[in-house]
């Protein structure tokens, strides 16, 4: 998903958010009102280092409404711990616009920082009836998809806090 099209699809679909945005793995996409978050250096841009393997966000539990990651997901191995963290550090009803390659997408295997690959039914697992009778917990969230798996991922996804499920 272009950014531009991310965000005028978080437009249409969101409430206004006054809450914290944070525009994750942004290189050097600067957005105004966003925490701007990448592991490189690059003016108005949080340098945070991600380890690629073990992630953990260094944001505090809850902070964010809304999480924009354009082009970034593939580039984390553990696709689980990546999921986990999001959530934590989202508020209940949370918006998240995430977009990746698909894994059947020649880029994918294309580029040697991209350690995980990632196809649709990947974040079935997190939907409250989760996929195949499986759910990866505590994260669980609803959400739209389009894109395929031999080219790019987009997923519009709200967070679920209640009901039980604690961060």
């Amino acid at each position: 998903m272009s950014l531009e099209r991310a965000l005028a699809w978080w437009s249409r679909h969101a409430d206004p958010r006054k809450g914290d945005k944070l525009n994750l793995m942004c290189g050097p996409t600067r957005l105004d009102g966003y925490v701007n978050a990448d592991w490189i250096i690059a003016p108005g841009v949080e340098t945070t280092y991600i380890d690629p393997i073990h992630p953990v966000f260094p944001w505090r539990d809850n902070r964010f409404e809304f999480i924009l990651w354009n082009q970034g997901p593939e580039h984390l191995l553990d696709v689980n711990a990546t999921i986990q963290e999001l959530y934590r550090i989202s508020v209940d009803g949370a918006e998240w616009y995430l977009e990746t390659v698909g894994w059947r997408d020649p880029n994918a295997y294309g580029d040697p920082t991209h350690f995980s690959h990632w196809g649709s039914a990947i974040l079935n697992f997190y939907r409250p009836e989760g996929q195949g009778g499986k759910r990866y917990e505590p994260a669980r969230f609803t959400f739209e998809f389009a894109g395929s798996d031999e080219g790019s991922l987009e997923w519009k996804c709200i967070v679920e806090k209640t009901g039980g499920v604690s961060p």
